[in-house]
């Protein structure tokens, strides 16, 4: 069960949770791969991205957007950009 996952020594003896710094949680942990083969580990190297870390670069390569229209769209409320 979920709660085992947490507390059963043999889990974290094969380094399963895994734990993560997240800049905007703090410590926290998640499951991993159970899987530890040779040639694809099966691990995680970061966490997910964070809630508006990639709004420029997405507006300026996908919708063609200069700096000052996509500032614009983020004074305006219509974009949100962690920065």
């Amino acid at each position: 069960n979920n709660e085992e996952v947490y507390t059963n020594p043999q889990l974290h003896h094969r380094h399963y949770p895994q734990t993560w710094d997240n800049p905007d949680l703090g410590a926290m942990s998640t499951p991993r791969s159970p899987y530890h083969l040779s040639e694809t580990p099966g691990h995680f190297e970061r966490y997910g991205p964070r809630l508006g870390e990639h709004t420029r670069e997405v507006l300026a390569e996908w919708a063609g957007l200069d700096a000052g229209a996509i500032d614009a769209l983020v004074q305006q409320g219509a974009a949100f950009d962690a920065g």
